[in-house]
């Protein structure tokens, strides 16, 4: 965790339920790719060698484990969940509002009006996504945790297709780490920057909308802000390019190496895989593996971009602390 991010939880007051709360998320989706191979193994054997009453008696058994399986996560998320990220979002509100009314008359004066509702604002909804919104720190480590135990089980079932499954995601996991994500957070910081631009004039176009008309500055002005807003756009279409090109790269990624486990799981067939039920239960694992690695990656882009919005709001909170 980044520590700025994590300064700004431990303010807030709810480190500790934080952490609990994760704790209590992990084993879901480890239980459930357990639960989707098992019964995909289960039901290609019955299938094959039981009779109707087998059949049924599998399906009614996986169907009650997966409604606990769900319900235990629901409990989870609703009394628990929810209430944290409420309780969060409020805490950091508070000490930006806080740290915004503690500010010297010259220290307000060296910001614009549009910085300081860009704070209150985007800056601090940005800040809270980095640990509360879907996709973010919160799902990287339920995500790593399901990559690892998936590995564990795909190792344990065999080992040469566990090994070309992580060469396949390592090499695209570090191409996407490495060299397509690379710099969104500077470009995002840019973009918040010139939006912070453009609300300043915008205010002061409202607030002094009879000077403007005195001196005909209506068309220079909107002129300006058109300008301001491509430029925003410029900035944010350069970091949309970047996620869409690491989703490509992990898709690509996913196709190839189950081409590559099929292929290699046909000529083991009989010989290190039992058969095709074996063969299934290894690919849903695999699947699982990779589902995890693309959200892991999905995460540290989305983490990136809000940590502008976490140094954002660690200045003006930081000016508060060390008053």
């Amino acid at each position: 965790m980044n520590k700025s991010a994590y300064g700004m939880l431990k303010d807030s007051g709810q480190k500790r339920i934080f952490f609990v709360m994760i704790l209590l998320r992990l084993p879901f989706d480890t239980l459930r790719a357990m639960l989707a191979a098992n019964m995909l193994e289960k039901f290609l054997r019955v299938a094959d060698t039981g009779t109707y009453e087998d059949l049924f008696r599998c399906f009614t058994g996986f169907l009650i484990l997966s409604i606990l399986l769900f319900a235990y996560n629901m409990v989870v998320w609703m009394r628990i969940s929810v209430r944290t990220s409420v309780k969060f979002h409020n805490g950091v509100k508070r000490n930006v509002v806080k740290a915004l009314l503690n500010l010297s008359a010259e220290e307000m004066a060296q910001e614009s009006v549009g910085d300081r509702i860009s704070r209150l604002n985007n800056d601090t909804d940005t800040a809270i996504n980095y640990l509360n919104a879907p996709v973010n720190y919160m799902h990287m480590v339920i995500a790593l945790c399901n990559v690892i135990c998936s590995s564990l089980f795909m190792l344990f079932l065999n080992p040469e297709l566990y090994i070309l499954t992580v060469l396949i995601a390592g090499i695209s996991f570090t191409i996407n780490t490495g060299a397509v994500t690379r710099g969104i957070t500077e470009i995002l910081s840019k973009s918040r920057n010139k939006f912070a631009g453009l609300t300043g004039m915008l205010s002061l176009m409202l607030a002094g909308k009879e000077a403007v008309e005195i001196y005909d500055a209506r068309e220079f002005l909107i002129s300006k802000t058109e300008e301001s807003s491509r430029n925003i756009m410029k900035q944010n279409m350069k970091a949309w390019q970047k996620t869409a090109v690491s989703s490509m790269v992990m898709t690509l990624s996913g196709c190839l190496g189950y081409l590559v486990l099929l292929i290699a799981g046909d000529r083991m067939m009989g010989k290190r895989i039992e058969d095709f039920a074996k063969l299934i239960k290894i690919t849903q694992y695999r699947a699982n593996m990779i589902m995890s690695v693309g959200l892991v990656n999905e995460c540290i882009v989305n983490m990136r971009g809000n940590l502008v919005g976490v140094k954002k709001v660690t200045e003006i909170t930081a000016q508060k602390n060390s008053r």
